[in-house]
């Protein structure tokens, strides 16, 4: 987007709408093309003309926390794409009904593991503080 040229009559537009619908604007601006960020009222932030979601940060190391755990969950979702698609080549003749079970199954181990290595990387971070 940063090469793309803004029109502000849309971003003004979407600025309006996510008022509208109870998103709080933010002082904080898009890193990709300027526009306030928005809160929407579960919480997450976004960028309205880009349609990104953000996550704010506050210092670098909490920057490369959330870039570690993006880096996660981008993993956790390729793994359960490629299971999902292991078990339909391993198991071509059963219901999506049970498919779903599987991979609800998987993905929940998956999650698990992604909880572990957060833990394990605060407990790290623990370590790290306690010795300074």
């Amino acid at each position: 987007m940063p090469d793309e040229i803004i029109d502000e009559g849309t971003r003004a537009k979407k600025m309006a709408e996510a008022l509208k619908r109870g998103f709080k604007m933010l002082e904080d601006t898009c890193p990709r093309c300027g526009t306030p960020l928005f809160q929407k009222p579960n919480g997450e932030v976004v960028c309205v003309y880009c349609g990104i979601p953000v996550i704010l940060v506050s210092s670098e190391e909490e920057a490369e926390e959330q870039k570690v755990r993006m880096r996660l969950i981008g993993i956790r979702d390729i793994l359960s794409s490629k299971l999902e698609e292991m078990l339909r080549d391993f198991y071509p003749k059963e219901s999506s009904i049970t498919m779903s079970a599987s991979i609800k199954e998987i993905s929940e181990a998956l999650l698990t593991i992604q909880k572990i290595i957060e833990r394990l990387g605060r407990k790290k971070e623990e370590e790290k503080r306690s010795k300074h």
